[in-house]
C-alpha cells in the first residue's frame, strides 16, 4: 500500500492519515507479506522531526520499520519515506538480485530505468548519521 499524501500539517488535509490510529487500520489492511510506503517528509538536518516523529509512530504499530531517503529535485532538498510491514525489511538488497528482479519485471527489462537500479536502492536504505542517531533518540 502506497501513500503519497502532503505533509500532516495541523489543520491540514492530511493530517488524520499519520496517526498510530491511521497506521494500525493499515496494517489490519496488509496481506501478511505486505508492504506500507509513506512519504515522510524532509530528512534535511535542520527539518527533519516530522521525519523522526513519523517512523516512531509507525513503530509502534509495525514490527518492522525502516527509513529510506532521496533527493527530491522538486523539492530542492532530501526527502524520508518510511516502509512499514510485520516481515523483516532487508536493509542491504543483493544489487545483483534487485537488477535481475527489475530485468524481470519491466516490460524493457529496466532499460528505460536511468534513475533507479539495485545500486541505488542500497544506497537509499543506508541513512546518514545524524538521521539514524535522531531516529534512534526519538526526537
Amino acid at each position: 500500500m502506497i501513500c503519497d499524501l502532503s505533509d500532516p500539517v495541523e489543520d491540514g488535509p492530511s493530517r488524520m492519515f499519520f496517526t498510530k490510529e491511521y497506521f494500525a487500520r493499515v496494517q489490519r489492511l496488509l496481506e501478511p507479506n505486505g508492504v506500507f510506503v509513506v512519504q515522510a517528509g524532509s530528512v534535511a538536518p535542520v527539518d527533519m522531526q516530522l521525519h523522526v516523529r513519523l517512523i516512531n509512530t509507525l513503530r509502534s504499530v509495525f514490527e518492522h520499520v525502516a527509513s529510506y531517503t532521496s533527493f527530491v529535485p522538486a523539492f530542492v532538498t532530501p526527502w524520508g519515506f518510511a516502509l512499514a510491514r510485520s516481515e523483516p525489511i532487508k536493509l542491504r538488497p543483493d544489487v545483483a538480485a534487485v537488477d535481475r528482479l527489475l530485468a524481470a519485471s519491466l516490460v524493457d527489462g529496466g532499460r528505460d530505468l536511468v534513475m533507479f537500479d539495485g545500486t541505488t536502492l542500497l544506497g537509499m536504505l543506508q541513512l546518514p548519521r545524524h538521521l539514524r542517531q535522531a531516529i534512534g533518540a526519538g526526537c
